[in-house]
This record gives structure tokens, C-alpha cells and sequence, in this order.
């Protein structure tokens, strides 16, 4: 079953799903691109599944790049 963020990975990053793409992969896209809050998304959901613990450090991060109306 296809999940909404692989069509992001797919269309991005041209792999099948999250869990091809590995932490340092990620960390590098949110260097090279600092202000894509898709990005930033994606690196976040990847720390909460690999229970890294700069997880709530991204969480916080990546709520500052969406907007709540």
C-alpha cells in the first residue's frame, strides 16, 4: 500500500519509499536546501521512525516552515 509522502519521495528523490532513503541522505537535502519545508518534513518523519533523539529539536524546526491559518 502506497503511503502520500512516497509519491513525495518518488517525485523528489526517485526512490520507491522512505525507507530507502537513509538519515545522512536526508540531512544533506535539508543543507543544500535550507527553506523546503517538504524537505524538512521528510527528514523529520525519518528521525520520529529511527527514534533518533534530535527528533524534537526537527519537530520544532519544521512547524516554523508551515503556516497555520
Amino acid at each position: 500500500m502506497t503511503k502520500e509522502t512516497d509519491y513525495l519521495i518518488q517525485s523528489i528523490f526517485e526512490r520507491e519509499s522512505l525507507e530507502e532513503m537513509t538519515l545522512d541522505e536526508l540531512q544533506a537535502m535539508t543543507e543544500q536546501f535550507p527553506y523546503s519545508s517538504i524537505i524538512r518534513y521528510l527528514h523529520t518523519v525519518k528521525l520520529k521512525e529511527t527514534y533518533d533523539r534530535h527528533y524534537p529539536e526537527a519537530v520544532s524546526l519544521t512547524a516554523l516552515y508551515f503556516t497555520n491559518p
